[in-house]
């Protein structure tokens, strides 16, 4: 450490493997440094959320794959909450298909996107191929009626078999149900669709607007 005030040092050019010295928060008069080309490196680098902290408007943190930015401060240390984070961009597009309203049929199967918008009881008449490595993420799906007096289930399918994905509609609901924390990676060739299936009775029905998703370049 430099015995002088700021006013007192003379300014220098910067020069890599110079240090930067902070305080150590608790341990009494203990500096640690830094070296001078990784004070950037701290000041930017986005770590995971972590629910043992409090967090600042402006905050960046990653979660579920995803970069957020803080704008609700959490002055008490709590479990992620999307509504105090806005969702910074990583080079998302959008997937979407109108159903009209379709009444949908025990364990049927619906396209993802394009195609025929009524379900099918042949899951081969429902898949379409990826076109390339990608993930999907965002699940949605928008119900316009729902007499079931029980939880339906909306399933991501991939080459024949469920995968993470999955919307549970609750009973007698109606409006926009999400499965934002599941990412499905995706490689060229996979067969992609969704089920519909209606839990512990099959009384009752339920129509649907549509669904969508987001596509997200796949993290390497």
């Amino acid at each position: 450490m430099v015995d002088k005030i700021p006013a007192d040092i003379t300014a220098g050019n910067a020069s890599r493997g110079s240090v930067v010295h902070a305080s150590d928060a608790g341990l009494s008069d203990l500096s640690r440094s830094h070296a001078e080309e990784d004070i950037s490196r701290l000041q930017s680098a986005i770590l995971p959320y972590s629910a043992s902290l409090t967090y600042n408007i402006g905050d960046l943190v990653r979660e579920a794959g995803f970069n957020w930015v803080n704008i609700t401060a959490i002055v008490t240390p709590e479990a992620f909450d999307t509504d105090k984070w806005a969702f910074i961009d990583n080079g998302l597009g959008v997937i979407f298909i109108a159903y009209n309203t379709d009444t949908a049929g025990q364990n049927e199967f619906f396209v993802i996107s394009g195609g025929d918008s009524t379900g099918d009881p042949q899951e081969a008449d429902a898949q379409a191929p990826v076109a390339g490595d990608f993930s999907l993420v965002f699940f949605t799906i928008q119900i316009q009626t729902n007499t079931r007096p029980e939880a339906t289930e909306w399933a991501f399918r991939k080459n024949g078999a469920d995968s993470v994905a999955l919307i549970t509609v609750p009973a007698g609901l109606t409006g926009v149900f999400q499965d934002v924390s599941s990412t499905e990676d995706i490689v060229l060739g996979d067969l992609i669709c969704y089920q519909y299936r209606e839990l512990v009775n099959t009384t009752g029905a339920l129509t649907i607007y549509g669904s969508s998703c987001a596509t997200r370049r796949t993290e390497t």
